[in-house]
């Protein structure tokens, strides 16, 4: 017998919270796994139509208002790509979205990756206290060789092979992450120097969240 597999591709854009809500009020299938994928780095300081800094809103904003409208859809489990960055960020509670401080798209990337490490826990902590058997996993392709740092200085270590990732072995964290038995509060990065390249593992997370 064979299986028909049904693709159904839709569009919409993760940095603007209209088109979030758009897209998550029109989903009315099941989600066994939603993965959120979607990322900028280190890119010129811009605003999305809401007024949102724009790196901030796809890396993280508009990931977590996505996940609360289609929570409710998913029978498995969240997958949240985050970076090896994360442990260099520093969140200023007093300005999330980079509106009184100096834009540095570089801090802006670490703290939106923090802010994605952040929120998986209380997802994870969320999700226990209510029953509910759903996981909240983070996922870190290490450094892979792809387009996203294109905007930045650090593309440059795209040259360095032996330090990074081909685009293909850096899913891997993401597809072990989002189809293996993990647990509830996982987090999968390759186990190379640093996190930087490799195999996939179970890694640590940052210990602590640097605020100020």
């Amino acid at each position: 017998m064979h299986q028909t597999m049904v693709q159904n591709v839709r569009h919409f854009d993760v940095s603007d919270m209209t088109s979030v809500r758009t897209f998550a009020d029109s989903w009315s299938d099941r989600l066994d796994i939603l993965i959120n994928n979607a990322g900028v780095m280190d890119i010129p300081s811009s605003r999305t139509a809401d007024g949102l800094d724009v790196q901030t809103a796809t890396n993280h904003t508009g990931p977590f208002f996505l996940i609360n409208l289609l929570l409710g859809h998913v029978t498995d489990r969240v997958v949240h790509v985050t970076s090896q960055l994360h442990r260099h960020g520093r969140i200023d509670l007093t300005d999330l979205d980079w509106r009184t401080r100096t834009y540095n798209g570089m801090a802006a990337y670490q703290a939106s990756k923090l802010a994605v490490v952040l929120f998986s826990p209380e997802l994870q902590r969320r999700l226990t206290a209510t029953g509910s058997p759903l996981r909240s996993v983070l996922a870190s392709p290490g450094i892979a060789r792809t387009a996203l740092a294109s905007y930045s200085r650090s593309n440059i270590i795209n040259r360095f092979t032996f330090l990074t990732n081909t685009p293909e072995r850096g899913a891997l964290s993401v597809l072990y992450a989002a189809t293996q038995d993990v647990p509830g509060n996982s987090y999968i990065g390759p186990d190379g120097l640093g996190g930087l390249r490799g195999a996939r593992r179970s890694a640590a997370k940052a210990r602590t969240a640097s605020t100020r």
